[in-house]
């Protein structure tokens, strides 16, 4: 604008030396796999015939490569992170030749700019190794250190971008970012057959990919990527020219060999493993002109997979195009990718000769007539009767077909009075249930068991008591009964479990009594129970969603189109139901289906779970306490200095509880009041009740397997808790009546009026668990 003076014009100035640094550490080193790449193809350059990677939270957390290669030497140590500092290279013209994977000196350098490094390294003959620790590319002072070590080198990268917060923002999940290096550790594991390779999370023993040192690429690549691919692939070479030996820079000289699926192969993606002169590389047209290749055999949305190393001449290929060397430039790319287009072309063509799985479409000429098809008559379809199956709800079970004593008696016809009752009664349990809903008037006991279930637990309560008493040392190795020997149950704990189970007795209508007696009595005509399945306000939070979301990433169809709508068929087990799904039959292991959507139920209703009141409350150092003697008979526990003693360890998580009993009360309803005692527990599903028998694991598992610091963790050790507490398992008080039972039987037997009193009691936690399992956990798992 006239009258202004002139804006100064900005200077240019040097840029610090650590600034430079960083931002070319950013261009060579942008996640943990292209870390991992570096430092791998370190470890073939120095002749490694066996490597071990360990990554601990994707890599971001730690990145540790261990090899056998010829290692570092002691004085070379010293310039080992710094810029442009190799071993492969001595001058420029050295590229056109190089043998070697790295070339440039960057990657130590760019690492230890980002991340803390650490080498430990030892060569062939050393009496020991050597330890340094490295930033901003210089060797910390007092290294290198004197280290015990094997030979080879030891490289363990901690914390990368820990002083580049945005990129470390980036970055995606542990789980995504682990898979980065399965893929990459995949590919070189293929392509260096002779050289044993392992990748595994840190503290896991069994490793995610291993291949042997002596296998073969074909059992590499079976090894990797499965035994559909294996199966499914023919070897492949093409030369041209001289091969990789050709001199002439005006023809195409290559030498490519390699194995490519044939049209029985179907996969979801293309998978294009290529490697030109020994490096992992991409390329595009050459991948898009094979997909073409393939599109004309394979059917429509059906991708194949292809490991092909291409071997060129050094002078025809320029390795130095790409910071990252993902990419390589060379002569005559045109006529290599037609070449081998055309030789895939004509291999899968010649393997697909005897392939059954193509279909032929037959088309009429322009103006020919059409020919109708004779009519033939279809011919009758006959069934055979054994064949058939009935899927009718009427069906009898399985338990029909047992004898009256080891089963219940049959119903009592219904009287129009009884129907009566019957509705009235479910008329005010709905009620109930509509008034436990309502946030502003809380019921007093929301969430009860139905009566039938309350009188089981009843019962139960009052055998496992005894049977302790009673059964002694001679039921203390028995299997199931054993381990709790020393652990009491809540009522034991609380001493109040007849006055709880005769108050909600009392406290029910007639017909409520009515319905409770024909439910003692055997009666199947209870109404399927309807489960909520919506999502609280608390999953706003996005840890929970998250949670949530891997939950539910991996579904199988198979199972849910079974747990669909399977017809009920009987008890195989006590953790075991078989149902019925169109003409199969099936054996559903209730442990872990249940285990899997009490965790789910826990994620979806966070924060908004009804309660399941404890009266009176339990100690929760008791419970601790009780744990931690079953786990001492278990041999899973022993006083000493280091652990503490089972009554300060107790004391300890009941504290750690009180201290967190406001989370444990707004997230998960879980009420812990000022004394130290359980009040209250969540209402995953309606209409069921976790076997109170096992609140103190359930009390230890708080203190051992969540994670308090970190939001997700807790999150998901809670959730996983409460799944272990809630899931169905083998009931504590059969296996407590076992123990009463064998030990009466060594000292003289029990009378009968004793026996019939155990048998029935069994009788009516089988007939309960039944109840639950078909009326309440199959339509939950729906």
């Amino acid at each position: 604008m006239a009258g202004q003076p002139p804006a100064e014009l900005p200077h240019i100035r040097r840029l610090d030396e650590a600034v430079v640094n960083r931002i070319a550490a950013g261009e060579v080193i942008q996640r943990p796999a292209s870390a991992l790449k570096e430092m791998l193809e370190n470890s073939l350059d120095a002749g490694a015939t066996q490597i071990i990677v360990t990554c601990k939270d994707g890599g971001k957390a730690l990145l540790q490569i261990q090899d056998n290669g010829h290692g570092i030497r002691r004085e070379d140590l010293a310039i080992l992170a710094e810029r442009h500092t190799t071993s492969k290279l001595r001058a420029f013209e050295d590229l056109e030749g190089i043998a070697t994977l790295g070339f440039r000196g960057e990657a130590l350098a760019s690492i230890s700019y980002v991340a803390h490094l650490t080498v430990t390294t030892m060569t062939a003959g050393s009496v020991h190794g050597w330890r340094a620790t490295y930033r901003d590319g210089a060797m910390e002072a007092g290294c290198p250190k004197p280290t015990a070590a094997n030979q080879g080198t030891l490289i363990s990268v901690e914390d990368l971008f820990w002083n580049v917060p945005l990129r470390k923002k980036a970055l995606k999940g542990a789980t995504e970012e682990y898979n980065q290096i399965l893929d990459v550790m995949a590919r070189y594991a293929v392509y260096k057959a002779g050289v044993s390779m392992t990748c595994k999370r840190q503290g896991e023993a069994r490793s995610d990919l291993h291949t042997l040192p002596g296998a073969s690429r074909l059992d590499n690549i079976r090894a990797v990527f499965g035994a559909t691919i294996s199966k499914n692939v023919v070897p492949f070479e093409l030369a041209r020219g001289g091969g990789a030996a050709g001199s002439a820079s005006d023809e195409l000289h290559c030498e490519v060999e390699g194995y490519i699926s044939t049209a029985d192969y179907e996969g979801k993606k293309t998978q294009l493993v290529l490697f030109i002169n020994g490096r992992s590389v991409e390329c595009t047209p050459l991948k898009r002109a094979l997909e073409a290749s393939y599109a004309a055999v394979l059917p429509k949305a059906c991708k194949p997979f292809l490991f092909l190393e291409v071997r060129l001449p050094g002078s025809h290929v320029d390795v130095n195009v790409h910071p990252t060397k993902k990419e390589v430039g060379f002569l005559h790319q045109e006529d290599l990718i037609e070449a081998v287009r055309t030789a895939v072309e004509e291999k899968l063509m010649a393997s697909c000769g005897n392939n059954s799985k193509r279909t032929y479409a037959q088309t009429l000429l322009p103006g020919a007539p059409l020919v109708e098809a004779p009519a033939t008559e279809e011919a009758p379809r006959y069934y055979r009767p054994d064949k058939l199956v009935r899927t009718d709800a009427k069906a009898q079970t399985l338990h029909a077909f047992l004898g009256v004593s080891q089963h219940n008696t049959p119903p009592p016809a219904s009287t129009p009075q009884q129907v009566q009752q019957a509705q009235q009664a479910q008329q005010q349990q709905a009620q109930n249930e509509a008034t436990a809903m309502d946030e502003d008037r809380p019921a007093q006991h929301d969430g009860l068991a139905p009566p039938a279930m309350a009188a089981a637990a009843a019962a139960a309560a009052a055998v496992v008591p005894a049977a302790r008493r009673r059964a002694g040392p001679a039921a203390a190795g028995s299997v199931g009964a054993g381990a709790f020997d020393f652990m009491p149950t809540p009522m034991e704990i609380a001493g109040a479990g007849a006055a709880t189970a005769g108050t909600a007795e009392a406290s029910q209508p007639p017909a409520a009594s009515q319905q409770q007696q024909q439910q003692q009595q055997g009666t199947q005509f209870v109404a399927p129970v309807r489960q909520q399945r919506a999502t609280g306000p608390g999953s706003s939070l996005a840890s929970v969603r998250a949670l949530l979301a891997e939950a539910e990433s991996r579904p199988h169809t198979g199972l849910k189109e079974i747990l669909g709508g399977p017809t009920y068929v009987g008890m195989a087990s006590p953790t075991q139901a078989l149902v019925q799904f169109g003409t199969r039959l099936y054996l559903l292991d209730l442990q872990a289906l249940t285990a899997d959507m009490f965790y789910q139920q826990a994620l979806r209703r966070f924060g908004t779970f009804r309660r399941i009141r404890l009266q009176p409350p339990l100690p929760v150092e008791s419970l601790a306490l009780a744990a931690l003697e079953a786990q001492e008979a278990l041999g899973r526990w022993q006083d000493s200095a280091e652990n503490g003693t089972k009554a300060e360890v107790a004391a300890l998580l009941a504290e750690l509880v009180k201290q967190k009993a406001e989370l444990l009360r707004d997230y998960f309803s879980i009420d812990v009041d000022a004394d130290g005692c359980l009040a209250s527990l969540p209402q995953l599903i309606d209409q069921y009740m976790p076997d109170l028998d096992r609140l103190p694991s359930f009390v230890l598992s708080l203190g051992q397997h969540v994670e308090w610091g970190n939001e997700e963790s807790c999150f998901r050790g809670l959730a996983q808790a409460l799944a272990e507490l809630y899931r169905l398992q083998p009931s504590i008080a059969d296996a407590a009546a076992e123990a009463e039972a064998e030990a009466e039987a060594a000292g003289g037997g029990p009378s009968r009026e004793q026996q019939a009193a155990a048998r029935e009691e069994a009788q009516q936690r089988r007939r309960q668990r039944e109840w639950t399992v078909q009326h309440v956990l199959l339509p939950a798992l729906r």
